[in-house]
């Protein structure tokens, strides 16, 4: 009866997914795969609704979704822009991963060692006498210093800000929290770092200890692999497998091969396009309102803004700076468009200006703050006071902004919003700083308020026009999109294997491509975009090499792929390591070669060795332990290190290297005198030591011995 009950309770659920189960039946199963994510029941371990589990705390999807859109307009506003592109959001995303992760992981850590902010701390970081470094870079007064009275005052006025100002605010508190947990931290593991004087004495021997040598090395190069055997058998590959797989790491990746159908406009497209972009220039050129006929063609939006010499194209950039006030210029290609143009006017003026302002808002006035009760009649009155104190005195602006602009970034730049580009602001605004000269001081009215402005400076004025242009795109039309989707969606599923999927592109003559090492949450195949659907496919947890996707329709181009092969994170398999340990095996051959060769000789005769392989005797006369690299032969840790256990008039022996066999003669060891004391050496390592703290090392040592499971490629 239980399960009845339980049935009865989530019919709707069961006669979707029956429903949906009918219709894959028909159109594949990558519908099942879609359904499954959508409703939370995906295929991957323990993923309903979560996008990952870090310490086995789980990361829901709302909660993720709730960062990333916190983190998404915060910056909006940072960058000022309205809208984020796709790659912008897909990158914030992962950010947003990154960040959840830290926080947890930290998280658990501040709370293992007692580590927190109090009440008081944190009053203390926003308005105390010695608070957060961002509050004093921020709050300062008309003489640049910080004023704890700015912070008090900005706080006051919080309730009148907006809700994105307040969110900002709130944003920016939690900086400053989570800054001061972690310099905490990393104070604390810092000052438990010592470095005993014994140990600073063997760092200045290995920094200050010289020898001085002759040697021979025959390098594995120099060998020619006729005189060793010419193959290793497969129990010497695995062995020396083994002994050194724990060198051989790799990250999991995935591996496909594509063919690509570019959707091409027909010659009836173009035709078709030529005469319509015809018609429209010859409407144009009659019509009475031209930059408004530029907003009635699709696509187009006409842009009143001043642009410079060769700002414009080159098609029409002589033109537009020679030529009389009102002239067309006729279609042409450029790029895949027809283009045309028309002058709209020309003037001399600066491309940038730098200012300074108050904004006196009111009720009305747009993105007002809601709390905001200040009737546009008493905000005319206040803008008009204000005005006339700043004409005087415009060195008081900053200090009048602070108290009474309602503009939501007066706390962080106190009014002086620095240069702007020409016609990046408001008209009313755009004019007062660009068409006034420096040093004016103005009242203007914008949908935003009134703004009191004083221009600070201006750039160079030039010669600049503001043109009217239409772009027609030249695309293909729904005719031809259906007759390349007909041809690639036939090819899709009458290539349902990698047999027939190979054989097909050799019939059809079409141009197989790759691609390799795709990362899991990698966002786009190489040279693509909109391509994170097939990453996603290849990542898919039944997914079997051979397998055919479906018809990927990615704009302007359709993708069919197969799956080629797969890399799991760990250790290389023996089975991809063995092609690669071809020449480590040969010159493991070559070095039984020269060893039995040596032996032959029955010295350790440097000179000797040299003639019978036919190399020059090098010397080195200033050798230190902490040396890496031998010259002409790269780097020999091994080598360098066996060298320092030798005395002066010594003969190594035989030694082998990554580049080839060593036998040297110790001529001298100069040991460096001892010192008074060795502070130098100990503040040295301390000094690198706190490097590697501050550089985030103990954060990377945590995560990496962290349980972190992620599911992201199930939702993004």
């Amino acid at each position: 009866m239980a399960v009845i009950g339980y049935i009865r309770k989530h019919s709707a659920i069961a006669v979707i997914l029956v429903g949906i189960s009918l219709v894959a039946f028909l159109v594949g199963p990558n519908l099942i795969d879609w359904a499954k994510n959508a409703l939370g029941y995906s295929s991957g371990p323990g993923t309903k609704r979560e996008v990952g589990i870090v310490n086995s705390q789980s990361v829901s999807l709302p909660e993720f979704e709730g960062f990333t859109l916190k983190n998404a307009e915060q910056k909006k506003i940072n960058e000022q822009k309205a809208d984020l592109t796709s790659e912008e959001i897909f990158t914030l995303k992962e950010q947003t991963w990154n960040q959840r992760v830290n926080e947890i992981i930290m998280g658990e850590e501040y709370n293992a060692l007692g580590l927190m902010i109090s009440a008081d701390e944190m009053i203390d970081l926003l308005r105390g006498s010695n608070p957060h470094p961002l509050i004093r870079q921020y709050f300062i007064n008309e003489n640049g210093q910080y004023d704890p009275n700015l912070v008090v005052q900005y706080m006051q006025n919080l309730d009148r800000m907006t809700p994105r100002d307040r969110s900002q605010w709130e944003s920016f508190k939690e900086f400053v929290y989570n800054d001061r947990l972690n310099s905490k931290y990393q104070t604390l593991i810092s000052k438990g770092y010592y470095f005993p004087e014994a140990l600073a004495k063997m760092e200045y021997k290995y920094s200050s200890d010289i020898v001085e040598m002759r040697y021979v090395a025959p390098k594995f190069t120099e060998i020619s692999d006729s005189l060793v055997a010419e193959e290793s058998t497969d129990d010497e590959y695995k062995e020396y497998y083994e002994k050194n797989k724990h060198k051989y790491q790799q990250n999991s990746s995935r591996d496909i091969e594509f063919v690509v159908f570019n959707i091409l406009p027909s010659d009836e497209d173009l035709q078709a396009i030529e005469e319509e972009t015809y018609e429209i220039f010859h409407d144009w050129t009659y019509a009475n309102n031209p930059g408004e006929y530029v907003n009635n063609i699709p696509g187009n939006i006409y842009d009143s803004s001043w642009v410079g010499p060769e700002e414009l194209s080159v098609f029409i950039d002589s033109v537009m700076f020679n030529e009389d006030i009102g002239i067309y210029v006729e279609p042409y290609k450029e790029g895949q468009a027809w283009h045309m143009a028309r002058l709209m006017d020309r003037q001399i003026r600066p491309d940038s200006a730098s200012a300074e302002h108050i904004l006196i808002s009111y009720q009305e006035a747009f993105r007002a703050n809601p709390n905001l009760t200040r009737t546009k009649e008493e905000a005319t009155l206040l803008a008009d006071s204000i005005y006339n104190v700043i004409k005087h005195n415009p060195s008081k602006l900053q200090q009048i902004a602070v108290v009474m602009s309602d503009d939501g970034s007066v706390a962080n730049n106190m009014g002086n919003i620095g240069w702007l580009k020409d016609g990046s602001m408001v008209p009313a605004f755009n004019k007062a700083i660009i068409m006034g000269n420096k040093g004016d001081v103005s009242l203007v009215e914008t949908p935003f308020g009134y703004h009191i402005i004083h221009v600070i400076d201006q750039s160079e004025p030039r010669k600049k026009v503001r043109v009217a242009q239409i772009e027609i795109p030249i695309e293909y039309s729904s005719e031809t999109y259906d007759q390349y989707y007909s041809v690639a969606s036939r090819f899709a599923g009458e290539n349902d294997s990698k047999e027939k999927f190979d054989q097909a592109v050799i019939d059809q003559g079409l141009d197989k491509r790759e691609a390799t090492y795709i990362r899991e949450m990698q966002q786009n195949l190489p040279t693509f975009t909109n391509t994170r659907q097939i990453v996603r496919w290849t990542y898919w947890d039944d997914r079997e090499v051979g397998d055919v996707s479906h018809l990927f329709d990615i704009g302007g181009k359709f993708i069919i792929a197969t799956y080629t092969g797969s890399r799991e994170k760990g250790e290389v398999p023996y089975s991809l390591m063995k092609e690669r340990l071809v020449n480590n095996l040969k010159n493991e051959r070559k070095t039984d070669y020269i060893f039995e060769k040596i032996n032959e000789l029955g010295t350790n005769d440097i000179y000797a060795i040299a003639r019978a392989f036919n190399v020059t005797v090098d010397t080195n006369a200033s050798l230190t332990f902490y040396a890496r690299n031998l010259p002409g032969y790269g780097m020999e840790h091994n080598v360098i290190g066996q060298i320092f256990t030798y005395g002066q008039g010594e003969n190594t022996g035989i030694i082998k290297g990554n580049a080839g066999i060593f036998i040297i003669e110790i001529d001298n060891v100069y040991e460096a005198p001892e010192l008074g004391n060795y502070d130098s050496y100990i503040n040295q390592k301390l000094m690198e030591f706190n490097q590697r703290v501050m550089g985030n090392f103990p954060y990377k040592a945590l995560e990496q011995n962290a349980d972190i499971k992620d599911y992201r490629r199930y939702f993004y």
